[in-house]
């Protein structure tokens, strides 16, 4: 039986009182996980510039980021429930890249995204964005940082960014 079908039914019989309250509880229901998702996602709104980075325990320099990739990760702009990273690739000129769907699930702890197809952690407290990703970008479900303690896993790599005002 559907809610509404329940509510025909109890309009019908003789008990009216019950009838409002099943109305009612239907109506307002339990705040739902969208909901969290939707208040989750308005904080990522707009430019978060790199501000820092840790990758096996070890915080880099700008310097050391640099000699560990051809690609050099400079800001990340998220609009709706897109995810675009501007990368420097070679030392030239960050780029815009691809936008990619940004996913959040802030109900498990640590709190856990996905930009495009890769998975990762992250905090948000006001203009700061913590992010933690396996370096290699592994999609498995086992290789995704549990905490924002990069000494616990060589791959795993933390970036630091502020929210450009």
């Amino acid at each position: 039986m559907f809610a509404g079908e329940i509510l025909t039914f109890h309009l019908r019989g003789t008990n009216m009182k019950a009838a409002l309250l099943v109305a009612m509880a239907v109506g307002m229901g339990v705040p739902r996980q969208d909901d969290a998702v939707k208040k989750e996602l308005a904080k990522f709104q707009g430019e978060w510039i790199v501000a820092g980075a840790e990758k096996g325990g070890k915080k880099l320099s700008e310097d050391d980021r640099k000699k560990l990739s051809k690609f050099f990760l400079t800001k990340v702009v998220v609009t709706d429930d897109k995810w675009n990273c501007w990368i420097s690739e070679d030392g030239a000129e960050a780029k815009e890249g691809t936008p990619q769907d940004l996913t959040l699930d802030p109900s498990k702890s640590p709190k856990r995204m996905m930009f495009g197809p890769n998975p990762a952690i992250y905090e948000v407290d006001g203009d700061t964005l913590k992010v933690c990703c396996n370096g290699d970008f592994s999609k498995e479900e086992s290789d995704v940082p549990t905490s924002f303690d990069t000494s616990k896993n060589e791959n795993w790599y933390c970036f630091i960014l502020k929210k450009k005002k």
